[in-house]
């Protein structure tokens, strides 16, 4: 089962209204005593959930088959030199 796309999406939200709420700057909103904890939970939730994406990113990238059609795909991941055939 691909869980991936479920867990990518999470993150990328959180830190963007992370973002934006960094970018509110009135006295009456900043001075209000849980707006550290507020933002803080949006970067510790997100900074997990990329962890999450991570994770399943890669048990998702190791189901896939790797050979198709006689040729062999390019895993672009793979950084390593050698002789490796390229689509």
């Amino acid at each position: 089962m691909n869980v991936h796309p479920i867990f990518v999406h999470f993150p990328i939200a959180l830190l963007t209204i992370y973002a934006l709420l960094e970018l509110i700057q009135f006295k009456k909103v900043t001075s209000w005593n849980p707006w550290f904890y507020i933002k803080a939970s949006f970067v510790v939730f997100g900074a997990i959930g990329t962890y999450a994406a991570l994770f399943t990113g890669g048990t998702d990238r190791r189901s896939v088959p790797r050979w198709r059609g006689g040729e062999a795909r390019r895993d672009p991941l793979d950084v390593g030199g050698g002789d490796q055939h390229h689509l």
